[in-house]
């Protein structure tokens, strides 16, 4: 294999190595936008409609007091998992609505210090938040979820577009996004109209080259050939 087949072949691997990670970047990224914009708008919809935000069969939850700090900030997004309470031990985080006067139903995420009885002989959880100096006062019998997954990069996502203005903000950066995707698309096309021409190019001068090469090759051995020769001997005779 010749110098220049050899070049077009490295090349024409390079590229379609290049196109395939180009392919894998685009896709993954797509996928990870699309999943971020599910959760936001299945979260803003459910808060809209005072309604607990669930997606796949998960509650989605974003924290809005100190009581579990350090572990748990304000602006946490919190993921609870759907679990029967007979299944909780001391040490997990659970999501449940207080019975304290002072903040019932307000869903509240509380570490379980402690797992007993009622005296109806069901099951009670003590609670507490790792932050606060007591223990809750109201014990909880009945638990949305357990916390399984939290992420504080999307929760602050999620507040900073729970208003109209960042809303509007959103808009533009997925029409940014839209537009980039478009022109990279573009871009990428060209490249390869371009890489594609000039390996065209390159072949078509490999040809060339190889048919003058045999050209200039039939005319040295014209010009030494035995006939030439004898037809030399013949006239100085």
């Amino acid at each position: 294999m010749s110098k220049v087949n050899t070049y077009q072949a490295k090349s024409s691997k390079s590229f379609a190595a290049h196109k395939l990670i180009y392919i894998a970047n685009m896709v993954i990224s797509f996928l990870i936008l699309l999943g971020a914009i599910i959760v936001l708008i299945t979260v803003l919809m459910s808060r809209a409609a005072g309604e607990t935000p669930r997606i796949f069969g998960r509650t989605i939850h974003i924290v809005v007091s100190q009581s579990m700090e350090p572990d748990i900030l304000v602006g946490d997004l919190l993921v609870a998992t759907d679990i029967d309470i007979a299944q909780i031990v001391v040490g997990d985080d659970i999501i449940y609505r207080s019975m304290d006067p002072l903040s019932y139903e307000k869903i509240i995420v509380h570490r379980v210090i402690k797992v007993g009885n009622d005296t109806s002989g069901n099951i009670s959880l003590t609670t507490a938040g790792i932050n606060n100096p007591t223990p809750d006062a109201y014990p909880v019998t009945a638990i949305i979820g357990k916390a399984i997954w939290q992420s504080r990069s999307l929760g602050r996502l999620i507040m900073f577009f729970s208003n109209m203005q960042n809303l509007i903000v959103l808009a533009v950066i997925a029409f940014i996004v839209i537009l980039a995707l478009k022109l990279g698309t573009k871009l990428f096309a060209k490249y390869s109209n371009t890489r594609a021409e000039l390996a065209k190019k390159a072949k078509l001068l490999a040809e060339a080259k190889a048919e003058l090469a045999q050209q200039l090759r039939l005319l040295t051995l014209g010009e030494n050939s035995p006939s030439d020769d004898i037809k030399l001997k013949d006239n100085n005779e």
